[in-house]
């Protein structure tokens, strides 16, 4: 299991097109692994410093994106990644991570902010909004973080004990959401399969059937029809005729 944390600068006019500038991978134990700052391709027209922490002489000389990757993505390879909206890390290290090792304490509903109008047209509004990581650190965890500027590494410690502290009900709900579906679907068979057969007995005693067995000397032919005996199909007809009589019957004197 490894936390992931990103900080960004701003390129373009006003620097408004953000950009790669550092990035933070941290083990189970809270201790960074990797710790890098990344040079980005297009010119740096904000280096955003109050929240990012960067500064213009951290990215002097900094390796490219080009040469940081790969060694990002050997770390995260198979691994659970836990981390806050890592959407937007995962997007600025040109990065993608199997939906199952994803853990992203922005996205947990027992951590997201209730909507203020539950049952809205979309499911953002159905769910709730996601709280900044400065919030849940200080309401979960008793934690102050990002007073000033941005610590990836705090960061990336916050996420992880955010996981840590609800990973129980976290895996049971992701385990729970799939057993709770199998065990509908074969409800749903069973009770399928306990109309139909209600269905074909009740149809039976409404029109009087009853199982028609062949009599002493009787045989069936290759058409399933009843031969030999007493009188073939005049017998036959006889018989089924006289079990709906006695049905009938049977109804009548109960009535």
């Amino acid at each position: 299991m490894l936390a992931l944390d990103c900080e960004m600068v701003g390129t373009g006019p006003e620097g408004a097109k953000s950009a790669l500038a550092r990035v933070v991978v941290v083990n189970a134990h809270g201790n960074a692994v990797l710790d890098m700052h990344v040079r980005p391709t297009a010119e740096v027209t904000d280096f955003r410093t109050v929240v990012s922490g960067v500064r213009p002489h951290n990215l002097a000389g900094a390796p490219s994106l080009a040469e940081v990757q790969p060694r990002v993505a050997a770390l995260l390879s198979g691994r659970l990644l836990v981390g806050h909206a890592l959407k937007n890390d995962l997007k600025a290290l040109l990065l993608s991570h199997p939906r199952r090792l994803i853990r992203d304490t922005a996205a947990y509903a027992p951590l997201m902010r209730r909507a203020p109008h539950v049952g809205g047209p979309n499911e953002a509004a159905r769910r709730g909004r996601p709280a900044r990581l400065q919030e849940l650190a200080a309401s979960q965890l008793g934690l102050t973080i990002q007073s000033g500027e941005h610590s990836p590494v705090e960061d990336a410690r916050a996420a992880l004990l955010l996981y840590q502290k609800h990973s129980v009900q976290w895996e049971a709900s992701l385990t729970g959401t799939g057993r709770a579906k199998a065990k509908a679907q074969r409800e749903g068979k069973q009770q399928e399969s306990a109309r139909a057969t209600k269905a074909t007995a009740q149809a039976s005693r409404e029109h009087g059937l009853k199982e028609i067995k062949a009599q002493p000397g009787e045989s069936k032919d290759r058409r399933g029809v009843f031969v030999g005996g007493g009188g073939g199909w005049s017998a036959l007809l006889a018989r089924a005729g006289s079990g709906a009589m006695a049905t009938q019957q049977r109804t009548q004197q109960q009535r």
